[in-house]
């Protein structure tokens, strides 16, 4: 009996910490959706399986495919379901959103335009990353990282060379350049960043000459796990940095050291919200526009740099 109650006991806790850890932003949208027949679209990925419905944003939160291949959990007079951003919608604003006419009676009872509200979730994804590769050849690679839980924000590729660099990103979610010390026949190791600070390195991928072929890495990002919670609640580094939550809507980063440190606060996407430096024992505070969860990314001497998660209330 007591065996079994202990068992029950650990599986409600496993439950519970996955579904807490799943979600890496409270912040909700309140929007309206409209309705169309999926296609390929401007990221070019895949068409989602259901249950995962194609999403398309708005042109300010597409923001160079940085939103490509990011999961929300829309929610409507009638239910939820789980999109994936795959496309862009120019003619939406703000947060509103473009979704797959399949999704429309899961949503609303009414087809057309329907108000809604989302926050971003991790994608449901099975197994580890995978590269699709475009116009690739000795000279040249073009890559795209698909089946990702959480959006990419950074691609760095490592050839015969050693040295790793890194691959700008396209408005049609690749990562792309030419090689600049000759050709590189493969295979590859790729450095991949999400939006949320977390890398993974894929080493002896090969190179892939035809278009859309794929190849399967061997690592998946983990569930985020929010690292900061509740108002008041104190971080302190062990490099002596300490992130607070003071107020409503602020953040303060507090140097506790006599050197100096820069810092970036991003948001849930990567996007970059502040920047500063701070010059010995000192505080700043950054008022933002709403609550939700940042990333703090700070560089220190002998500790390098390091990103944490923050809940801002």
């Amino acid at each position: 009996m007591v065996k079994n109650l202990l068992c029950i006991l650990c599986a409600l806790l496993f439950w519970v910490n996955n579904a807490l850890a799943q979600f890496c932003s409270d912040v909700v949208y309140p929007a309206t959706t409209t309705y169309y027949t999926p296609a390929a679209g401007y990221c070019t990925l895949p068409i989602p399986d259901t249950p995962v419905y194609l999403v398309a944003l708005s042109p300010a939160q597409y923001d160079t495919a940085i939103g490509c291949g990011a999961c929300m959990q829309i929610t409507g007079n009638k239910g939820s379901i789980i999109g994936q951003v795959g496309d862009l919608c120019p003619s939406c604003t703000g947060y509103n959103l473009d979704i797959s006419a399949d999704a429309g009676l899961l949503l609303d009872s009414i087809q057309g335009i329907s108000n809604i509200q989302w926050h971003y979730v991790g994608c449901p994804v099975n197994g580890p990353v995978k590269f699709a590769y475009q116009g690739s050849n000795p000279y040249y690679i073009k890559v795209q990282v698909r089946n990702h839980r959480y959006p990419i924000n950074k691609v760095e590729v490592r050839g015969n060379s050693g040295v790793f660099m890194q691959l700008p990103k396209t408005m049609d979610n690749f990562f792309s350049s030419t090689w600049p010390s000759g050709p590189e026949n493969g295979p590859y190791d790729f450095r991949i960043t999400n939006v949320l600070g977390d890398t993974i390195l894929e080493t002896g991928i090969p190179l892939l000459t035809n278009n859309d072929s794929v190849f399967s890495g061997a690592h998946q990002f983990p569930v985020c796990i929010n690292e900061i919670n509740g108002i008041t609640t104190p971080f302190k580094t062990k490099s002596q940095v300490e992130i607070l939550n003071s107020s409503a809507n602020t953040l303060s980063v507090f140097n506790h050291n006599n050197y100096s440190i820069d810092y970036q606060v991003l948001d849930v996407l990567g996007r970059n919200i502040a920047a500063g430096n701070l010059s010995g024992i000192s505080q700043q505070s950054l008022s933002l526009q709403q609550g939700g969860v940042y990333i703090v990314r700070y560089t220190a001497p002998q500790f390098g740099t390091q990103a944490k998660r923050v809940m801002v209330r």
